[in-house]
């Protein structure tokens, strides 16, 4: 009985069962060479159909920021690949190329505790499909405002900054800025996503930064009168140079607003890119400017109490008319909040929202509201239910509670279906954060985490 078997050289031979030919012996030197030629053939071809698989399958599922790293070989490429998939809670290392100015030591990476059920999301809700970035204050002194700069994309958390000596902390997409005390006074730092830029030195306080895009906007004390001043992306620019306090600044793409002093009383002033305007002059006094993309809101006083006023497309409107005080309003796009004193007491602050074309009231109790965030129509807050203060959300429809618990959960912050707030744990503040499907805590250590805010990338 015989079979048939494929020689090195692609023939079908036949062959006695249990041996080779006769002509086929390991000990014909010809045939062993011919053998060899041709397995090195086919090796070759099949490293040629491995590496063209390879680069078809990394060029549809490779980032593209790796496809364009051109210092990346295929081999690394493909690492990084299987790295990226699989090792979703493998902290990368710092990054060198920055320091920190106030301490000169370089940025660590703390890896968070990986959620048991499910892995931590970057993106939030079905519905919204846009990865964000969390930054907060770490502080290790007690009851203090001030830290170190921490951030989070999804995976990993890096502290920026070494000092413990930074507080005021804003973010806008990937910039954060800040101001921290250099040992004689407050200076404005940058982070533009892979170093951090000292953006003042000087003998006078600079402080409350706001940031878009690669431009910072703060007030600095010089002469002993506030000035507001801008960093353009390559350079400082003064805005305001005159004897009366300006400040209270805000950024929206490229216009600026904030509050001065005309020698009367406070009007609202607005840097349009090229030339500054005054758009409030009366002999009430105006405060608390924010910009959106459509409008600037403010606090105005009526000669009896505070209103919110709104400029939207060149007309003046007054959005309230009452007897009671309402404060502190905040934009997004055309939507309005803010807090109204309905009763003279510290109970009577209630939350009111503007959507373009009718107020409506979000709140009617005796609790204590504190200051709310927006983003769209999403509205959130933290009050207190009778025993300590919890997170809610209103998003058009009816009032949704997160947290409830017995501990404190504070300072939320929105961007899109995402929430961020500090919650005490029973030992300190940690960092928590609602995707729109569950709550994540992210951070879990010693120290306070506080402050936190939030941003679409």
């Amino acid at each position: 009985m015989r079979d048939l078997r494929i020689n090195w050289i692609g023939k079908i031979s036949p062959t006695k069962r249990g041996g080779l030919e006769k002509n086929h012996t390991p000990n014909n030197h010809n045939d062993i060479i011919e053998r060899k030629s041709i397995q090195t053939v086919w090796i070759m071809i099949l490293k040629t159909i491995l590496l063209f698989l390879c680069t078809v399958h990394l060029t549809y599922t490779l980032p593209q920021k790796d496809q364009q790293d051109t210092s990346l070989t295929l081999y690394e490429a493909l690492l990084k690949k299987l790295e990226i998939s699989q090792t979703v809670y493998q902290p990368t290392p710092p990054l060198r190329n920055h320091l920190d100015p106030l301490s000169g030591r370089t940025p660590r990476v703390v890896c968070p505790k990986a959620p048991k059920e499910e892995p931590l999301m970057t993106h939030c809700s079905v519905s919204y499909q846009r990865a964000i970035r969390l930054a907060w204050i770490g502080s290790t002194q007690s009851n203090s405002d001030q830290g170190d700069i921490y951030y989070w994309e999804g995976k990993e958390i890096f502290q920026l900054s070494s000092s413990n000596k930074n507080s005021a902390l804003t973010i806008s997409n990937k910039l954060m800025a800040w101001h921290g005390f250099d040992g004689s006074d407050l200076e404005i730092f940058l982070w533009d996503g892979s170093q951090i830029k000292q953006l003042t030195n000087n003998t006078y306080e600079d402080n409350t930064p706001q940031v878009w895009d690669n431009m910072v906007v703060w007030h600095g004390f010089r002469n002993r009168e506030s000035e507001v001043f801008m960093w353009s992306g390559s350079e400082i620019i003064q805005l305001t140079n005159n004897i009366h306090p300006d400040g209270n600044p805000h950024i929206y793409k490229n216009r600026i607003v904030w509050t001065g002093e005309d020698g009367h009383d406070f009007e609202i002033y607005l840097w349009n890119g090229k030339t500054v305007a005054q758009i409030t002059n009366d002999s009430s006094n105006n405060f608390h400017p924010r910009l959106s993309e459509t409008s600037v809101v403010w606090e105005c006083y009526d000669g009896h109490d505070e209103e919110i006023c709104q400029l939207r497309e060149g007309n003046l409107k007054k959005i309230t008319n009452n007897d009671y005080a309402d404060i502190w309003p905040i934009v997004s796009q055309d939507c309005i909040v803010w807090r109204g004193q309905i009763n003279k007491d510290l109970s009577g602050w209630e939350l009111f929202f503007w959507n373009g074309s009718t107020v409506t009231q979000l709140t009617n109790n005796t609790l204590q509201e504190g200051a709310p965030a927006i983003s769209g129509e999403h509205v959130v807050w933290h009050v207190s239910d009778g025993n300590d203060n919890e997170i809610f959300q209103w998003q058009g429809k009816k009032i949704n509670q997160l947290t409830t618990n017995e501990t404190e959960d504070i300072n939320p912050q929105v961007a899109g279906d995402c929430i961020v707030w500090q919650g005490y744990d029973g030992n300190d503040y940690e960092i928590f954060l609602w995707n729109g499907q569950t709550i994540i805590q992210i951070t879990d250590n010693d120290f306070d985490d506080i402050a936190p805010v939030i941003a679409q990338l």
